[in-house]
């Protein structure tokens, strides 16, 4: 999905935007955690990713605004704030868990934050 992903946005034919809600390509059942300005949801990842999490059962989650926003600069400060407290919620349940968290910044046509949880170990 991710090369389909940016093989729609270099071509111009992006389509709805996987990470609107109100889109039929958004996937609710993945939705974990909702906000007023920003969700958590279980995301879809390569499986060469999975390879770095070996040894963790928590799967890779996304924080992402719910308005549409394709770059970070739009983001507004509420949605920031509260993409803020998701942060660091997860944060706190991964390291009661024995993880730690890496985020990555990123968009396709619509800005995330991709949450990786491995071993602190």
């Amino acid at each position: 999905w991710v090369l389909k992903c940016i093989w729609a946005k270099n071509s111009g034919n992006a389509g709805p935007c996987i990470f609107c809600e109100d889109t039929v390509r958004f996937d609710r059942q993945r939705t974990i955690a909702t906000g007023d300005h920003a969700f958590v949801l279980l995301h879809k990842v390569p499986p060469i990713i999975f390879a770095a999490l070996e040894g963790s059962n928590l799967g890779p989650l996304a924080i992402s605004p719910r308005k549409h926003m394709g770059r970070k600069a739009k983001v507004t400060p509420l949605t920031r704030q509260e993409i803020q407290r998701f942060r660091q919620a997860l944060r706190q349940f991964f390291w009661d868990q024995g993880h730690v968290m890496i985020v990555t910044e990123g968009y396709f046509n619509h800005c995330i934050w991709q949450v990786f949880p491995v071993p602190a170990s």
